[in-house]
Formats: C-alpha cells, structure tokens, sequence
C-alpha cells in the first residue's frame, strides 16, 4: 500500500467513524467535535446560553486522545490489508503464505462534550438546606 493510500484510508475511517457516532449519540446531548469550543486557563468548554439568565455556565470540552499502531500486510499475490495492528499475538497460523507487514503509528485526538446532569435539579432534589 502506498503511503497517499495509506493516509487517504486512514482519514477516511477516522472522518466516517466521527460522522457516525455524531449520528448515533444527538438524541443524547453529545456533542463531537463541536463547532464553538472556547479556551480559558488550558480548559476547553462550550457556552450554553440558555443559561445565562441563571448563571454563566460553561460545559467543559474533554479531548479523546487515540494513539494508535497500525499494521500494513502485503501478502504475496498483490494482496493488502490495514487493520488494527496486533499487540499479542496467541496460537499458531495454519496460513503459509509469504507476507510483510509494516506497523505505523497514528496519533489525534476528537474533541467530546459529554451529557451534563442539571445541577440545579439535583440540588433541588436531593440536597436540603
């Protein structure tokens, strides 16, 4: 596999699996990768507006970091494969093909504002004076 092929497959993987789990999680109040993140102090956050007339609340941004090797198998015959390079490997391999493997890094991070409980329910709730 060459390396723009590599790096293209790669992205796009990463871009799908972002875009999906945005799908799955928006009935949830999850946001990735949001699109306003505001920075104070090396902590990231999102302003939720509807707040303000409250408080000036901040919901804080955490970073998914994923670090991650990559295994790259060129089997004789042509064939290829990319997958998630193995970090144990147990039992044998009845397979007697010739094949080499190259094992690269990748290393990002996804910006995830996860659900938030109301606070001031809760206090409301469980907590008396």
């Amino acid at each position: 596999m060459e390396l723009k092929d590599f790096i293209k497959e790669t992205l796009s993987q990463i871009i799908d699996a972002v875009s999906e789990t945005q799908e799955k999680y928006k009935d949830k109040h999850v946001l990735i990768c949001p699109d306003d993140i505001q920075s104070e102090k090396g902590e990231y956050y999102i302003d939720n507006e509807s707040h303000y007339e409250y408080y000036n609340r901040k919901t804080k941004v955490q970073n998914i970091e994923m670090d991650i090797a990559i295994s790259v198998t060129e089997k004789e015959g042509n064939k290829s494969g990319i997958g998630i390079a193995k970090i144990i490997n147990v039992g044998t391999s009845s397979e007697n093909a010739i094949q080499n493997e190259s094992v690269s890094k990748i290393k990002f991070s996804i910006p995830l504002v996860l659900p938030t409980s109301n606070t001031r329910e809760y206090y409301q709730k469980y907590v008396k004076d």
